[in-house]
């Protein structure tokens, strides 16, 4: 039986620009650019884990 994975993800926008990171170099597809967003911990709410990707990669 396949196990599911649940992920959520975070398109921001603003003026019309959507916001959008690019993967470094030493992870895997690097050079692609890839939204905020990432697999659920189901102890942290969805929303909770969202913001906390997002800072992550704007820090």
């Amino acid at each position: 039986m396949k196990k599911n994975t649940h992920v959520v993800g975070a398109v921001i926008t603003l003026n019309g620009k959507i916001l959008c990171a690019q993967r470094g170099h030493e992870k895997a597809l690097s050079g692609l650019w890839e939204f905020s967003g990432g697999k659920v911990d189901p102890l942290i709410s969805r929303n909770k884990h969202c913001k906390r990707k997002f800072m992550k990669k704007c820090i």
